[in-house]
């Protein structure tokens, strides 16, 4: 045997290796389901103010029960938060927003 090899009945240092990868983060898989039913939500909200447009000006026997003023403006409000929604959605799936204890 040379002096390079080392005797195999000797002791050997050995590296600790860790057979279990660590754990994910959780919050990080709950913000992208949240993120989006989000996006789903503002586009379902913004779809949902025109089609109230769509029915307070069609001549159609149907109606909210509300006057018709009040019905668009409850319909621009849908259709101007629908796109918020949707950015809200986007900003947190991309991870530019931070928990409130990542905040300090």
């Amino acid at each position: 045997m040379g002096t390079n090899q080392a005797n195999p009945m000797e002791p050997q240092d050995v590296l600790p290796m860790p057979y279990a990868q660590p754990q994910s983060n959780a919050w990080a898989r709950i913000f992208r389901i949240t993120a989006i039913l989000s996006v789903l939500f503002g586009a379902a909200h913004a779809a949902m103010g025109g089609l109230m447009i769509h029915v307070s000006y069609v001549n159609m026997n149907m109606s909210f029960g509300e006057p018709k003023q009040l019905m668009v403006a409850i319909a621009i409000a849908k259709i101007a938060g629908g796109p918020a929604a949707i950015a809200g959605g986007m900003m947190l799936m991309r991870g530019r927003v931070k928990a409130c204890w990542q905040l300090a």
